[in-house]
C-alpha cells in the first residue's frame, strides 16, 4: 500500500507539472507587453502613454493622446476613449478602444484608471512576467450559468490582469486558463463583482490559480 500511495503521489505531481514545463518551453518575445507595462521615461508606474492614474488631468491626458502616435482618434465623455493608429505594440487589440476612468475632484478632474485590452493570454503573461504576486478568483452565478471571473496582481509592474470570464462548464479544464484573454488594468480598477464566492490566491505561499481553481467547484 505505502509503495501504491507513493507512486500515486509522483504521478499527481508530475501532471502538475506538465503545463508548467509546456509554457516554459515555448519561445515567447515580451518586448511588445513590456512596452505597455513600462512606464516612458520621466513617468513612474503605474503609467500609460505618459499618464498617471491618479496624478494626471483630464485635460492634460486629452492632449497627450491626440499628440501620441499610437492614437487615432479621441474622445470624451464621462470616461476617455481612444481608437488605435495601428502603430501600437502588436500586444493591444487594435479592434477595442482603449479607456480611462475619470475621478471628479472639487477642483479637478483626474484619470482614475486605465484599461487595454490586449491579444495577450494568461500563458503569454506568465511567460513574460512570471506568477503574479497575488490575485483573486470570483464565481458568479447567473441564470445562463456558472462564470468565473480572475484578477492576477504584479506589484512591481504597479498593474493588474483581469481575465476575460470563463464559463464554468463540466467537465472544466483548469488548463484553459492559459488560455483566456487578458486586459491590463492600472490605477483605481473597479473591484470583482462576486456577489457568490470569492477566494484569493498567492504564489509564493505555493497558491497559484491552477491549485485554487480545484477549490472553486466540482463537476
Amino acid at each position: 500500500m505505502p509503495q501504491i500511495i507513493v507512486r500515486l503521489a509522483f504521478w499527481l505531481t508530475a501532471l502538475a507539472l506538465i503545463p508548467v514545463l509546456v509554457i516554459r518551453a515555448r519561445a515567447y518575445d515580451d518586448s511588445a507587453l513590456l512596452q505597455v507595462v513600462t512606464p516612458p521615461d520621466g513617468c513612474y508606474a503605474p503609467c500609460f502613454m505618459g499618464v498617471i492614474p491618479g496624478g494626471t488631468r483630464a485635460d492634460e491626458a486629452l492632449a497627450l493622446l491626440r499628440a501620441h502616435d499610437w492614437v487615432e482618434s479621441v474622445e470624451r465623455g464621462t470616461t476617455i476613449r481612444w481608437t488605435w493608429s495601428g502603430r501600437q505594440p502588436d500586444v493591444i487589440a487594435s479592434d477595442t478602444p482603449g479607456q480611462f476612468s475619470i475621478l471628479s475632484t472639487f477642483d479637478r478632474p483626474l484619470v482614475a484608471s486605465v484599461y487595454i485590452v490586449t491579444q495577450l493570454t494568461y500563458g503569454d503573461l506568465l511567460l513574460a512576467l512570471g506568477e503574479p504576486d497575488h490575485g483573486y478568483i470570483a464565481v458568479d452565478h447567473r441564470r445562463q450559468g456558472t462564470y468565473i471571473y480572475y484578477r492576477s496582481i504584479y506589484e512591481n509592474w504597479r498593474f493588474q490582469a483581469r481575465l476575460l470570464p470563463l464559463k464554468w462548464e463540466c467537465p472544466f479544464r483548469p488548463l484553459e486558463i492559459y488560455e483566456v484573454p487578458v486586459r491590463i488594468e492600472m490605477g483605481l480598477v473597479n473591484e470583482l463583482n462576486a456577489p457568490d464566492f470569492l477566494m484569493s490566491f498567492d504564489p509564493k505561499q505555493g497558491n497559484n490559480l491552477i491549485r485554487s481553481l480545484r477549490h472553486v467547484g466540482s463537476c
